[in-house]
C-alpha cells in the first residue's frame, strides 16, 4: 500500500523528536485552514530539558511554501523556546504535510516537527474516477462537481489527451455542475484527465482521471 508510505515515515520521524535534544510540547500540530487565507501559522513550543545548553545549527523545512524561525541560538538547561512556522498555501488545496527538522550543532540527530494543514476544496467532485471496461459500449458518462463555496463556479472543460471527448452541461442554479465524458473507443487499455477551469479565488483547475481499463 504506497499511500501508506509517507504517514509512516512523517510518523517515524516525528517520533524522533519526542525523544529528541529538545522536549516539544507538540511535535505534530494539525491546522485547519479557512478558505481563501493567505498564511496559515504555528507556534511549536519545547523545554530544554538537558543539562547542557542546546546550540542551534539551523532549520530546514520540507517545502518553500514552509518557513521557520526561533529567536535565538542558543537555550540553557531548563529553558523554554517556541519555534514560529508560516505555511502559505498559495492555491494550494486538501491536505498538506510539512516537515520541519531542527538542526543542532553537536552531532545529535536533527528534532522533525510537522505541520499538516487542511485546506478546503473547493469544489466536491463524484466521483473521483470515470471509468469504462475494454470493449464495452463507449457511451458517456458524467462528474458532478459541487462548489463548496458560492462565489466558485465553472469557466471550461475540456479533454487532455486524444482518447476522450469531454463538455459542461447547461448548469441550473443551486445544483452541481455535470461535466460529459467519452471515450472516442473503448478497443484499447488507456488513461487520461479532464482539464476543468474553475472561476474560484485561488485559480487552481481540478483535472479528475478518466481511463479505460482491462
Amino acid at each position: 500500500m504506497n499511500f501508506l508510505r509517507p504517514l509512516l515515515c512523517l510518523a517515524l520521524s516525528v517520533s524522533a523528536a519526542t525523544a529528541g535534544v529538545l522536549s516539544w510540547d507538540r511535535p505534530v500540530l494539525e491546522v485547519d485552514a479557512t478558505k481563501g487565507q493567505k498564511k496559515i501559522e504555528a507556534e511549536f513550543s519545547f523545554i530544554n530539558n538537558s543539562s547542557q545548553p542546546v546550540e542551534i545549527r539551523n532549520i530546514q523545512t520540507s517545502c518553500g511554501c514552509t518557513t521557520a524561525e526561533l529567536p535565538q541560538k542558543v537555550y540553557q538547561p531548563g529553558e523554554r523556546g517556541t519555534l514560529k512556522a508560516v505555511f502559505t498555501p498559495d492555491g494550494r488545496k486538501g491536505l498538506q504535510k510539512k516537515s520541519i527538522a531542527v538542526r543542532f550543532a553537536s552531532e545529535a540527530p536533527p528534532d522533525v516537527l510537522a505541520l499538516v494543514v487542511n485546506i478546503p476544496e473547493a469544489f466536491t467532485i463524484s466521483p473521483q474516477v470515470l471509468a469504462w471496461r475494454k470493449s464495452s459500449a463507449n457511451e458517456p458518462k458524467f462528474f458532478e462537481i459541487t462548489p463548496n463555496d458560492p462565489k466558485s463556479s465553472i469557466k471550461s472543460v475540456r479533454a487532455i489527451g486524444k482518447d476522450f471527448e469531454a463538455s459542461l452541461e447547461p448548469h441550473e442554479e443551486g445544483k452541481p455542475y455535470r461535466v460529459k465524458v467519452t471515450p472516442l473507443s473503448t478497443d484499447k487499455v488507456t488513461r487520461g484527465k479532464i482539464g476543468i477551469e474553475v472561476a474560484d479565488p485561488g485559480k487552481r483547475s481540478i483535472f479528475p482521471i478518466v481511463q479505460v481499463t482491462e
